[in-house]
């Protein structure tokens, strides 16, 4: 039986023609998309171990620290498009699933036009704020020159974000469309040309400012490429024309993206949290263990976190088509793949954490078996969640959610603040587990349950397997 299921598998993975059935369709879709990001995940931590000696031998120790410090601010500004671009990834596969290409152009155009809007208004604002900030004092810079260069770095920074805002877009369409080998392909050749200009950069001995053109401009430039590329060879329909921008697309797509937005918040709320309960109550020392023992565990979900945009447009499809038997079908599946993937790897990891992280971060930062296990179970805790929250959020029922998750970040924090000073970091991470079951599993599951029996005519349709 089960050789049957992996040869049927196969061939819908590598057949070179398209499957009849839809449901095989998107099956392969996501497929493709999930070998193609895996190959994709390779080349960026490739990249990235290449370029964290080029940077740090071109920089020095104190420039390169300044370097972590600005990617790290433009990490916090990426909730600036406040979900628009998850918003138009949802409604787009809605559109497809409705035949309703005249809804994805104007939503499309929508996007991308509010985007820009956001982006000249945040220049506005922020660059004369980043003009006027006193780096030296706030970043604890010892040299006058460096401060005046961390500051025109910042500058540069801030323009080729503001620029690539709203050309974020382009990989959205390709996902919403079920397309995400084509996306990953560009995400790769990014990272590829990131690091052919980290090269030339290191080669003429450029400083920060050079770092960060070649850098982010690399990637605003490679993102306009494949926008021109999308908009004029391979969807020249989608191109985001003025005359299409419509009111009430926006209304939709800024009503679904908040969603992703306070999603976004709440995880940032948590998870930056946890780490200044630490840093206050136990020392900044007790941060190594956490969260390297954290990010050990958090590779477990990475398959998960790479099929789900996936999903999510091929539920959001399904669903806008009536077809809740292919959606329930992929659910069940992805579930049970998600637990023979998880439990597996918890196993390995609980017996040979001490080797592992020893050898790769050394032994100062080798955590309690106490703190391994809480982790495993918030790894646990995300296998079986995610499935959930992405069902629910591409077929639109995810609005209770969003309160459930606030009230679960503020019981996790209020608990980490109790548990931080009898257990330490133990009961930070316990903290985290303890609050998300009580406040998210239970409404994850029923609401669930709701969607699916709200479906109960629909099961009698045949299932496009």
């Amino acid at each position: 039986m089960f050789a049957v299921k992996l040869r049927s598998l196969l061939e819908i993975v590598f057949a070179r023609h398209q499957p009849q059935s839809a449901g095989r369709r998107r099956y392969r879709n996501i497929a493709h998309a999930v070998l193609t990001g895996v190959a994709g995940k390779g080349v960026n931590l490739l990249v990235l171990a290449v370029s964290v000696p080029l940077s740090l031998r071109c920089l020095g120790v104190e420039r390169y620290g300044i370097w972590i410090a600005m990617t790290s601010v433009l990490s916090w500004l990426s909730v600036a498009d406040v979900g628009l671009g998850n918003g138009l990834m949802n409604l787009l596969a809605d559109a497809r699933g409705r035949e309703r290409e005249d809804l994805a152009q104007r939503y499309v155009a929508t996007t991308f036009w509010g985007l820009a809007i956001i982006a000249a208004t945040l220049g506005a604002l922020a660059l004369p704020v980043v003009e006027r900030i006193n780096w030296q004092y706030l970043l604890n810079i010892r040299d006058v020159a460096v401060a005046d260069e961390t500051r025109t770095a910042m500058l540069v920074a801030v323009w080729c974000f503001l620029l690539a805002l709203p050309l974020s877009i382009v990989s959205k369409v390709y996902i919403g469309y079920q397309q995400g080998a084509p996306a990953n392909a560009w995400a790769a050749a990014c990272s590829l040309a990131e690091l052919a200009a980290l090269i030339l950069v290191t080669q003429a001995r450029g400083g920060l400012v050079a770092l960060t053109i070649a850098v982010l401009g690399t990637r605003a430039l490679v993102l306009f490429v494949n926008a021109c590329y999308l908009f004029g060879y391979r969807r020249p329909d989608l191109a985001p024309t003025p005359w299409r921008i419509d009111l009430a697309s926006l209304r939709a797509i800024f009503g679904v993206g908040m969603l992703f937005f306070l999603g976004q918040m709440q995880s940032l709320l948590v998870f930056q949290s946890d780490v200044l309960i630490i840093s206050h109550f136990l020392g900044p020392g007790s941060i190594t263990p956490y969260s390297v023992t954290y990010r050990l565990f958090a590779y477990v979900n990475v398959p998960l976190q790479l099929a789900s945009p996936y999903f999510l447009s091929a539920f959001g499809e399904a669903h806008a088509r009536g077809d809740l038997a292919w959606v329930c079908l992929a659910f069940r599946r992805l579930v049970l793949a998600s637990l023979g993937w998880t439990l597996p790897l918890l196993f390995i990891l609980g017996i040979g954490y001490r080797l592992i992280i020893s050898k790769w971060a050394g032994a100062q930062a080798l955590p309690e078996h106490a703190l391994v296990l809480w982790i495993s179970g918030w790894t646990l805790l995300l296998t079986v969640t995610t499935p959930m929250f992405i069902v629910l959020t591409a077929t639109r029922n995810f609005a209770r959610m969003v309160g459930f998750a606030y009230v679960a970040a503020a019981l996790n924090v209020l608990l980490a603040v109790l548990f931080a000073q009898r257990f330490g970091v133990v009961g930070v991470s316990a903290a985290m587990v303890l609050a998300n079951t009580a406040c998210c599993v239970a409404p994850y599951v029923l609401e669930t349950l709701r969607f699916f029996r709200r479906g109960v005519p629909l099961r009698g349709a045949v299932v496009t397997q």
